[in-house]
C-alpha cells in the first residue's frame, strides 16, 4: 500500500511516466494511461530498494525531480538519488546515503544542495530529529552539515536562497515542537527564529511575503 508518498512525473526516453514508493519500499514506474487501466492495469517497472540495500524501509516521501535525477527518502533513514535515464533499463541506478535518523520528509533542492527532514523516538517520547544537508555540487552527495536537536521533522522543509545564503524553514513535530529557520552559509549554520508548533507534522507553506503552518492544537501560524 501507500502511506503519504506522492507521485511525480519523469521523462524517460522521450516518453511519460508517473513514479512514487510504497510501504513496501517499491518504487513504481507507471504508464499514465494503461497502468491505471480499469481493466487491471499494471506498473510497467517496480523497483524494490532491497535490490541494493538491506531494510531500506518503507517511502513514505514523495519523489522530488530536480535535473536529471530523482531524490527520495526511505523510512529507515536513506536519501536516495537516481539517474532517470537509466530507468529504461532493467535495474535503474540508484545511489543512497545515511542520514541522521529516520525519514519521512520529502527532498528539498536548491542549489547544489539537498535539504531533508529525520526523526528518531526517545524514551521520554520528545523525539529527536534533523535537517540535514547534503551537498551534490559537482556530481557529489556527501551530508556536510546537520542542523541538530530539534525535534522530529517529518515534513519536507522549504528553502529560500539569496546568492550564497540559504535560508530553511521548517517544523517540528511533538509536545515541544517548534517552527524555525535557520541560516546556512560557508558551512555555517545559524538560529534565525524559532516560534511554538505542537506536534506538527506539515510543512509550511510561503507566499505573498508570508510563512503559513497549522499545529496539533488545530490553531493556524502565520508569519510575516
Amino acid at each position: 500500500g501507500f502511506y503519504w508518498a506522492g507521485m511525480t512525473q519523469i521523462n524517460v526516453s522521450g516518453k511519460e511516466y508517473l513514479i512514487c514508493g510504497s510501504e513496501l519500499g517499491i518504487i513504481y514506474l507507471m504508464d499514465e494511461k494503461d497502468s491505471f487501466s480499469s481493466i487491471g492495469g499494471q506498473p510497467v517497472k517496480a523497483i524494490p530498494l532491497s535490490d541494493y540495500i538491506e531494510n531500506a524501509g518503507a517511502v513514505h516521501s514523495s519523489i522530488c525531480q530536480f535535473g536529471d535525477y530523482i531524490y527520495f527518502t526511505s523510512e529507515n533513514g536513506y536519501l536516495w538519488r537516481g539517474e532517470i535515464k537509466t530507468f529504461s533499463g532493467e535495474k535503474p541506478q540508484f545511489e543512497y546515503l545515511k542520514l541522521s535518523g529516520n525519514s519521512s520528509s520529502t527532498p528539498t533542492v536548491t542549489g547544489n544542495y539537498v535539504f531533508v527532514g529525520t526523526w528518531e523516538k526517545t524514551e521520554n517520547s520528545l523525539g529527536l530529529g534533523s535537517v540535514d544537508i547534503i551537498s551534490i555540487a559537482a556530481g557529489a552527495f556527501e551530508k556536510v552539515a546537520v542542523i541538530g536537536e530539534v525535534g522530529e521533522v517529518y515534513a519536507s522543509p522549504i528553502v529560500s536562497r539569496e546568492e550564497d545564503r540559504y535560508y530553511i524553514y521548517f517544523t517540528s513535530y511533538g509536545m515541544t515542537g517548534h517552527g524555525y529557520c535557520y541560516l546556512y552559509k560557508d558551512n555555517t549554520i545559524s538560529k534565525v527564529w524559532e516560534t511554538d508548533a505542537y506536534c506538527a507534522l506539515q510543512g509550511m507553506s510561503a507566499g505573498e511575503g508570508f510563512l503559513v503552518y497549522g499545529d496539533g492544537n488545530s490553531r493556524l501560524h502565520i508569519i510575516k
